[in-house]
């Protein structure tokens, strides 16, 4: 993993300071300010026990002598309050009238900054995890939501250095909802985004894929950011790339640090998860064949992300058995089908794909057995190969069904369910509400055909008809003159 320039967990003693002398020269005015703070906390902690004390005595007597004093330039003041504040549950609710009066006296204190490190009081204190402290002033100061984005001399945001940390998922979850999309996509170290930093093998931990779900939610710009860092010798020789320097989306970095770490079976399997989603937002972004490959596969064989019949107008079934060394993606981006008409198999014959499908025990059996039901069912054969070939999702799905004859309900249904179709538009009159909740219930955008029927019409605009499909977004409904109608 990257070398480490991170803010140092010590930060400075507290010290009991029974006074100051304002008539010793050589003390400057901010040493004499930062004694007074002392002196003030030190009340704090002898009046810890009694709040209203603290609310009617302690805060009244330093708010003009220390208080009302505190300016930008005091660098020392960030970490010293972290240290007096922060550092436990229980110390940090003894201090939250202190924290009341800071807001109210100078606001902007969470985004000062230290001298050395030029790091606020939001990046020390996430740096030594003090949640409720953090929350505290997120939820009161705009300083201290701003201050999440600052980066400090080592160029790193307070997003950053919670995730290279491994701060517990729920704090790391919280600051996503605080930042802007900037936060999300800004460099650090090694050019490394927030998103680098979460996919990183060695951070593949349980809530791990929610924080990579919530960075994607606020930008998934991220994935197309390389980093840049020294390679190993191993990704090299894997690659045959000959360069110390690699630049890596994250996907690839992924994959890469997966490849340089140490395997431990609960990593391996968050590790799973994680790669599937990225892989399913670089599908999703739609950026073209060659940057999508790119983005998924890097210098590695690329698989194939799409099936595409168009121009065809006769398909054999056993024409697809010849097909097989496409090594499909899980995930395909899309499924493009024309008017098309599949030649079944002889009686009889089996395609060497479902043999192979039946003698991969390791594999959950699929339905492979073909719909019983009137109409055309030549789609179904296409889609039963796909899931023999081991695909289990397609993104998107354009199908012309309407000269040759058309699929039924029940068809179509067999073809896409279970497939989490999220871009329908299969060319099909009047097709019924319940097949597409049936066959894609997580349908982000809809193309439909209507013949003019006004009941299938409604049935779609009810408010039990499209509006209850929970992640749709778009519709377009194209009416079609049909031959013999009024």
């Amino acid at each position: 993993m990257p070398a480490d320039h991170s803010i140092p967990d010590e930060q400075p003693q507290e010290t009991d300071v029974q006074g100051s002398d304002s008539s010793d020269d050589s003390v400057s005015e901010e040493d004499l300010l930062e004694r007074d703070f002392e002196k003030m906390v030190n009340a704090f902690r002898k009046s810890s026990k009694d709040i209203l004390k603290v609310k009617s005595e302690v805060i009244p007597e330093f708010r003009k002598k220390v208080i009302q004093k505190l300016k930008s330039r005091c660098t020392w003041f960030p970490a010293k309050l972290v240290k007096t504040a922060g550092s436990s549950v229980k110390k940090f609710e003894k201090y939250r009238p202190l924290l009341e009066a800071l807001l109210e006296e100078c606001p902007d204190f969470p985004a000062w900054k230290d001298e050395e490190y030029e790091a606020t009081t939001m990046h020390i204190a996430m740096r030594s995890a003090e949640e409720g402290f953090i929350r505290f002033l997120c939820e009161r100061s705009p300083a201290a939501v701003g201050a999440l984005s600052m980066m400090t001399k080592y160029q790193k945001n307070c997003l950053y250095i919670a995730i290279e940390a491994s701060r517990e998922t729920e704090l790391i979850q919280y600051l996503i909802t605080c930042v802007d999309r900037g936060t999300v996509d800004s460099v650090g170290q090694e050019m490394n985004t927030p998103l680098h930093l979460a996919v990183h093998y060695d951070r593949c931990r349980n809530g791990q894929l929610q924080i990579v779900e919530g960075l994607l939610q606020v930008s998934v710009n991220s994935l197309q950011k390389e980093n840049e860092f020294k390679s190993s010798h191993n990704y090299r020789t894997l690659t045959g790339n000959g360069l110390d320097t690699l630049r890596l989306a994250p996907l690839q970095y992924h994959i890469y640090s997966r490849q340089n770490s140490k395997a431990s079976a609960e990593k391996d399997k968050v590790a799973d998860e994680i790669a599937a989603l990225l892989r399913m937002h670089c599908l999703r972004l739609n950026l073209g064949r060659e940057k999508t490959l790119s983005l998924l596969y890097g210098e590695l064989q690329p698989k194939a992300i799409t099936f595409d019949l168009w121009g065809y107008e006769t398909v054999r079934e056993e024409d697809l058995d010849m097909l097989s060394y496409l090594d499909f993606e899980t995930v395909l981006q899309a499924v493009v089908l024309p008017e098309l008409k599949v030649i079944p198999l002889p009686p009889g014959q089996v395609m060497q794909s479902e043999l192979s499908n039946q003698l991969d025990s390791s594999e959950e059996k699929k339905p492979l057995r073909l719909p019983e039901c009137p109409g055309r069912t030549d789609y179904c054969r296409i889609f039963r190969w796909l899931r023999m070939r081991k695909v289990d999702k397609i993104l998107r799905v354009s199908v012309q069904d309407r000269v040759l004859g058309s699929h039924s309900d029940e068809s179509i249904e067999w073809c896409l369910g279970n497939m989490g179709v999220e871009i329908w538009d299969w060319n099909r009159l009047d097709i019924c509400f319940t097949t597409i909740k049936a066959a894609a219930p997580l349908v982000r955008k809809l193309t439909l055909y209507s013949s003019g029927n006004n009941a299938v019409l409604r049935s779609w605009a009810d408010e039990n008809g499209l509006c209850t499909l929970p992640d749709l977004r778009e519709v377009h409904v194209e009416v079609l003159q049909v031959s013999g109608a009024s």
